[in-house]
């Protein structure tokens, strides 16, 4: 076995496992940001609604003089 042969028994195997991890960690990051985006618009949403009850709540408390 020459040493250019030993070059590439060697380097090719270890290029292609650099790419397949480079392409895990990629598709993994993509997988993660969309469940965050996905967690922010349900946050958004339950604020929104813990607001809408909160304005509620102050009209009764208004109509009933306790706030």
């Amino acid at each position: 076995m020459t040493k250019s042969q030993l070059y590439l028994a060697v380097g090719v195997p270890i290029l292609f496992n650099g790419l397949l991890f480079v392409f895990g960690f990629t598709l993994l990051l993509t997988k993660v940001n969309h469940l965050e985006t996905k967690f922010d618009a349900n946050f958004n949403l339950l604020v929104g609604k813990l607001m809408e009850m909160d304005s509620r709540l102050s009209k009764v408390e208004a109509k009933l003089g306790i706030g």
